[in-house]
């Protein structure tokens, strides 16, 4: 029975030690959450129907305002055009390597590359 209440007066003193050892420790403060980021909802994209497909630059060619483009047209047919050409209810009104101005009345609307 002495034994028996040595080992659990041991057992009380390790105890102890482990507990005042913890004390002496640095305390480790849990990282605070991160705040997040909300961003607003993007549109979703309009998808153009096949028969109303805007038309697009396929490649430019040509130098020193010789330049002439092929696009692609709404209807799907390759058409090669140059300043001044008509095309798409409008004229072309300058092809460069920048692209494409088609030029509606008053306006003018730079076509897209493929």
């Amino acid at each position: 029975m002495t034994s028996l209440r040595g080992d659990l007066e041991e057992i009380k003193l390790q105890v102890a030690i482990a507990q005042e050892k913890e004390k002496l420790l640095p305390k480790q403060v849990a990282p605070a959450p991160q705040p997040q980021m909300l961003l607003p909802e993007l549109p979703k994209p309009v998808a153009a129907k096949p028969n109303e497909a805007a038309p697009v630059v396929v490649s430019i060619q040509g130098v020193d305002g010789h330049a002439s483009a092929t696009i692609r047209s709404s209807a799907g047919s390759l058409v090669t055009v140059r300043p001044g050409d008509k095309f798409g209810g409008g004229v072309i009104a300058s092809v460069s390597r920048n692209g494409v101005l088609v030029r509606r009345g008053n306006t003018s609307t730079a076509l897209a590359f493929e």
